[in-house]
């Protein structure tokens, strides 16, 4: 797949010229060349962006109130997406001075890229006439720009500009929140989600108190099961209770076992877990792997079974789990342990030792590439 940042190719960089040559008279061939020449093809996706929004600014070569009553016409006729976020980043880069005129051009760049990044220096230089600012777009007529009040104020937005106060006064971001969770918009609600997550890793029970109060209508079901993810993940007991997620009194473990108990990096591991339930119930199954780090230590995760009503009687449910090397996940030899949480409750373990070797996987790879 071709990279991103390789859409910005010489065609692309040109129509941003003749656009805003459309609107207000600038040297195209300075700006064109000036992008891409000095080792662009050296440089990565957000480098790109930086350079294209610096050069930009320049050659317009007016003030930024000017400047952004012309971006906001030029944005009509440019392509959108991601790749336009070079518009709100000049804003976010030269408009601190200007905030009316900043704030008005946002509203409109939001919907034709995204302004959740743009809107974080601004809230870093004045925190509380920020959220103000995020309050009002809360109750704006586009979707996009709601959205853009949940998602700009979030506590660990990622990629973002790390604004502190938004972990501080977390009070503030729930009346955002408040406004937003039984948005019209699935846009809206899942950025409402996301948000709630955030806050869960910093105060759990703020969290959880919110969404057990959003959840008396059915309808923002979805929404908080998704903001509170991670204390469902992390076995909280209010949490799982809130969704139907009893203490088990009806379920006997009758065997959880995987089909070999020594596996080469890279080779899959076939579980199987066998229970009975004396009457029909709500479970939550995952299985937790403990894996062994490079320094010896371990660290957990925490991975998804089966989640759902199970009739009475004896069941049987299977799983594959790989153990291959990921860009994100690299694996170590050594015991690894497996244990099944429903939930929340650790019902059985079991051990697996992973060892350094051809695994099957790559020797079939081997064989095909031959």
């Amino acid at each position: 797949m071709e990279a991103l940042k390789n859409r910005y190719s010489e065609a692309y960089i040109s129509n941003i010229a003749q656009v805003f040559s459309q609107i207000q008279p600038l040297d195209e061939a300075h700006f064109v060349d000036g992008v891409m020449s000095d080792k662009w093809e050296d440089l990565e996706l957000m480098d790109r962006m930086r350079r294209i929004s610096t050069l930009l600014y320049s050659t317009l070569n007016v003030s930024f109130p000017h400047a952004a009553t012309i971006i906001c016409e030029a944005s009509k006729s440019l392509p959108g997406g991601y790749l336009a976020c070079y518009l709100p980043h000049l804003v976010a880069t030269h408009g601190l001075a200007h905030w009316d005129e900043a704030m008005s051009c946002l509203e409109v760049l939001t919907a034709h890229s995204t302004a959740e990044f743009a809107i974080r220096p601004f809230l870093h230089q004045d925190f509380e006439r920020g959220i103000e600012q995020m309050k009002d777009w809360s109750k704006h007529p586009n979707q996009h720009v709601r959205r853009l009040s949940s998602e700009g104020a979030r506590p660990f937005l990622p990629w973002g500009k790390q604004v502190p106060a938004l972990k501080e006064h977390l009070y503030l971001n729930l009346e955002i929140l408040d406004t937003l969770h039984r948005d019209t918009s699935e846009y809206v609600r899942k950025s409402v989600s996301n948000h709630l997550n955030d806050i869960s890793k910093i105060n759990a029970e703020l969290a959880f108190t919110t969404g057990e109060r959003w959840i008396q209508n059915p309808a923002t079901h979805r929404t908080v099961k998704h903001g509170l993810r991670t204390l469902l993940k992390a076995a909280h007991p209010g949490s799982l209770r809130l969704f139907g997620y009893d203490e088990l009194t009806h379920l006997e473990l009758l065997a959880f076992k995987a089909d070999k108990d020594q596996i080469k990096i890279g080779d899959p591991l076939n579980l199987a877990l066998v229970f009975q339930l004396r009457d029909a119930a709500k479970l939550r199954i995952e299985y937790l792997v403990h894996y062994q780090k490079k320094n010896g230590n371990t660290s957990s995760k925490v991975f998804q079974w089966s989640e759902k009503t199970f009739p009475k009687g004896q069941h049987q449910i299977q799983k594959q789990q790989h153990f291959q090397d990921l860009s994100t996940r690299k694996h170590y030899p050594g015991t690894h342990r497996m244990e099944v949480r429903v939930n929340g409750e650790i019902l059985g373990s079991l051990d697996v030792e992973l060892i350094k070797g051809v695994s099957v996987t790559q020797l079939m790879k081997s064989c095909v590439n031959d």
